[in-house]
């Protein structure tokens, strides 16, 4: 995937990725410039493993949609995504729902995130 210039949708659920396979997807994430939409629904890996991807999508310029729904991912995890998001100026939409330790209030921090008149403005 690395090297990928036709995928643009990748969707991969109920398979067990744990922090481990994050870092594998984070290191493709840094390179690729093609994947629009990534969806991660009912996997293993918490907030390590999302740090490994929060980073790479300070990076990445081409994912717009992310779905996380049903991990591991907690507050940290959740904090590195925030972080992210400051860099990330193309993620247009993020699914946080079913993961167990984030607070609503850190929940709809991040998703203020993704729509503030800056990040707007970065995309015109």
């Amino acid at each position: 995937l690395k090297v990928n210039t036709t995928l643009r949708t990748i969707y991969i659920f109920h398979n067990d990725i744990t922090d481990v396979g994050m870092a594998a997807l984070a290191d493709m994430l840094r390179v690729n410039t093609t994947l629009t939409d990534l969806g991660l629904h009912q996997n293993l890996f918490g907030s390590a493993g999302v740090a490994l991807l929060a980073d790479a999508l300070k990076v990445n310029t081409s994912l717009t949609e992310l779905i996380l729904y049903t991990n591991l991912i907690g507050t940290e995890g959740a904090k590195a995504l925030a972080d992210a998001l400051q860099f990330n100026m193309t993620l247009l939409t993020l699914g946080l729902d079913g993961n167990l330790g984030i607070p609503e209030e850190q929940q709809a921090a991040i998703y203020s995130l993704l729509i503030s008149p800056a990040r707007a403005a970065a995309r015109a």
